[in-house]
């Protein structure tokens, strides 16, 4: 067996990967492991890629103040000092009104009994009405939506009373004073449904 005479040149290497044959090595050239990724390639799909993106919430998103730290929209501290208004203002009623009846049945020993009971209990259940609109806005901070739909519904009842005020035989002092407090508890409403005050009162908490 034959062997080549020492140091006359042997089979010619192949090229290195990627490079054409007569083709001079690029000493600057940095090889690549077979398989690893090319650099500046992109490792997957772009952020977002296959779904929407959706701005943030005011209340609950990234980014945002959550649970019970989120601070109180305007809408809701102005639908609560509405109610705060509103409940002292009939409770300060109702106390000048059973005040007047107190007097009247003193006067009137002999007077319609019927009457002034019923005159009693209306004043009675709607200085009730007016405390319990002062209570829900002292807790108006904690922000529960049971109260949102509690205040909701006081201020409904509240409405129905300064309706009732404005009827025949009411005087026109009375009509034009129920006729404000009609216009602060429609205020209220209108308030309190705005969708910036809904998310704060149903906004998630830890």
């Amino acid at each position: 067996m034959s062997y080549p005479p020492p140091g006359s040149p042997g089979p010619a290497a192949p090229p290195p990967y990627g490079q054409q044959p007569g083709q001079a090595p690029n000493p600057f050239a940095q090889q690549q492991p077979y398989g690893a990724p090319q650099q500046g390639a992109p490792q997957g799909p772009p952020q977002g890629y296959g779904f929407p993106q959706q701005a943030p919430g005011p209340y609950g998103g990234p980014g945002m103040p959550q649970g019970a730290q989120a601070p109180m929209p305007g809408k809701a501290k102005a639908a609560r000092l509405l109610i705060l208004v509103g409940g002292i203002g009939q409770a300060l009623n109702q106390v000048w009104a059973l005040i007047s009846l107190i007097s009247v049945t003193s006067e009137l020993s002999d007077g319609p009994v019927g009457f002034l009971a019923y005159r009693y209990l209306l004043a009675a259940f709607w200085f009730i009405v007016a405390l319990t609109g002062i209570l829900l806005a002292v807790r108006f901070p904690q922000g529960q939506a049971a109260l949102r739909a509690s205040s909701i519904v006081w201020a409904s009842v509240m409405i129905i009373g300064a309706a009732m005020g404005t009827m025949p035989p009411a005087l026109p002092m009375a009509i034009v004073v129920n006729g404000l407090w009609l216009a602060v508890y429609i205020a209220v409403i209108a308030l309190l449904t705005q969708r910036e005050t809904g998310a704060w009162f149903n906004r998630p908490r830890p």
